[in-house]
């Protein structure tokens, strides 16, 4: 693929792997626009499963799952940050899920 790069930065957006359309330069407005129109046009909407069904999932997915404030590296709360340190000092492996992204 060919991309002529004449300017940097040059945002090149891509679907199924096909360039759908490209910024060259800097231009906030335009790639905030450019990123919007692409993100929504042709896709259907994607149907949303019910919170329950989704957190049975999860905590099924693995041993320990963690919902909490922050990231296992940036813990947000003192309590999470108390959780992640136990868990790291016995060694046991988790997964932690921010709750705020979620």
């Amino acid at each position: 693929m060919h991309l002529q790069i004449e300017a940097v930065p040059t945002v090149i957006l891509l679907k199924n792997n096909q360039i759908v359309d490209r910024i060259d330069g800097v231009d906030v407005a335009k790639l905030s626009a450019k990123v919007k129109s692409h993100s929504c046009s042709g896709s259907p909407p994607v149907a949303t499963e019910p919170l329950e069904e989704r957190l049975k999932k999860l905590i099924n997915k693995h041993n320990i799952m963690i919902f909490m404030k922050g990231n296992r590296d940036v813990p947000r709360c003192g309590f999470s940050r108390t959780l992640i340190q136990i868990l790291q000092g016995i060694g046991w492996i988790y997964i932690s899920i921010l709750i705020y992204d979620s």
